[in-house]
């Protein structure tokens, strides 16, 4: 097939205020990424900005591959600075990474990190070391989980020849086991709370609301800023409005951010956008463009794509899932699944279903499941369902 892929990114700056001839001396292109793929679709992004009359090279971000299509390298370069980071694999995880900065024409390695997993595979330590003629500890983090959820995270720094804990993030839940509270609390002979983020979600467990609230300075919590999102009917996040809490104790809007997409285009068919987007955030089709308005200023990201031919490929129409929430049977449609395969909210294997894009949810108990649906072209993808009674 013809796969889309992202051939360049042009952010643009438009004044609505006319008021200033130094605002409007600032019309058109400001920056740009250029984006180049080998055969398999891995990318490099080339960054560039606009000076006087031309595009300058700004920043270069490459990687490397094994024949398992893992990274192995990634490496940022700019004018007169490059650093380098070697990816190494015990198995299927990465177990250490070696950070080299370039220096005349030589490559230094001057940090490491190590890192363990437990046995489903998340990372429950990292440790960051810098070179000074031996490897001296520097900074570490830990993480909990429980049933697949993670509990909490702490991060810590090295002095006096001991760990010493400086922040600490703990996480709680809903019963579909959706993020509901995200507490941040900072070491001071104790655990102290400074801030706090708590998240709402829609009926079938998209993030509705985030909003973010401080301890720190007051005796009970305050509010100081607030996020919304909203969705199209293919689950597509296509506005989000940030607010801040004025002197009033009221929302203020601050800022907005709309997306547009091509919903006839899966997200699945097309290469490079995942280096460009808010992976916390829902997309299932191709990004054309955002714009961000602040005030009376509007900057608008556009999306150019170009075509090449993929291998043992074919087009598929735009996926969806119906009813959701469902209570006894769900249907997929877009493609033609050869395997579904499905999880609970905590990750768990629930079951596999083969040859049928109907998949019975009526032994299932209420909460959010995904599944894993794979079509004959071996391209997964992954779909939410919310079962409910």
């Amino acid at each position: 097939m013809l796969k889309n892929r992202i051939s360049r990114v042009e952010k643009w700056n438009r004044y609505a205020n006319t008021f200033s001839e130094e605002l409007d001396s600032l019309y058109g292109d400001f920056q740009k990424s250029v984006f180049e793929y080998d055969e398999r679709f891995n990318c490099v992004k080339i960054d560039h900005y606009w000076f006087e009359d031309s595009w300058v090279l700004d920043f270069t971000e490459e990687y490397g591959y094994d024949e398992q299509n893992r990274i192995i390298m990634r490496m940022e370069t700019s004018d007169g600075y490059a650093m380098k980071s070697e990816f190494i694999y015990d198995g299927e995880w990465i177990t250490e990474e070696y950070e080299s900065a370039l220096d005349g024409g030589v490559w230094y390695v001057v940090n490491k990190y190590t890192y363990e997993y437990d046995p489903d595979g998340h990372m429950v330590l990292s440790e960051g070391f810098a070179f000074e003629e031996d490897w001296v500890p520097e900074s570490k983090m830990t993480w909990e989980y429980e049933d697949g959820l993670l509990l909490n995270d702490i991060y810590y720094y090295h002095g006096d020849n001991s760990w010493n804990p400086l922040t600490r993030n703990d996480y709680f839940y809903t019963a579909e086991g959706l993020c509901q509270e995200q507490l941040q609390s900072h070491w001071e002979d104790a655990w102290t709370e400074n801030w706090k983020i708590e998240y709402e979600y829609d009926e079938v467990g998209n993030r509705h609301t985030e909003t973010t609230s401080t301890h720190q300075g007051f005796d009970d919590w305050v509010y100081t800023y607030m996020t919304e999102y909203y969705y199209d009917d293919n689950g597509n996040c296509h506005v989000t409005a940030d607010y801040y809490n004025d002197d009033l104790r009221e929302w203020a809007l601050e800022s907005k951010m709309t997306y547009n997409y091509d919903l006839s285009v899966p997200v699945e068919t097309t290469a490079g956008i995942w280096m460009v987007w808010d992976d916390e955030l829902p997309i299932h089709n191709k990004l054309l463009n955002w714009q961000l308005r602040v005030n009376d200023d509007v900057y608008t990201t556009t999306f150019y794509y170009s075509d090449c031919v993929g291998l043992n490929e074919k087009p598929i129409t735009a996926l969806k899932v119906w009813p959701n929430p469902a209570s006894e049977m769900v249907h997929i449609g877009g493609l033609e699944a050869v395997e579904v395969q499905v999880y609970n909210a905590h990750g768990q294997f629930v079951k596999t279903v083969y040859g049928t894009n109907e998949i019975s949810v009526a032994d299932m108990s209420e909460g959010l499941y995904l599944l894993q649906v794979i079509p004959d072209n071996g391209f997964c993808h992954v779909m939410r369902v919310i079962v409910k009674r």
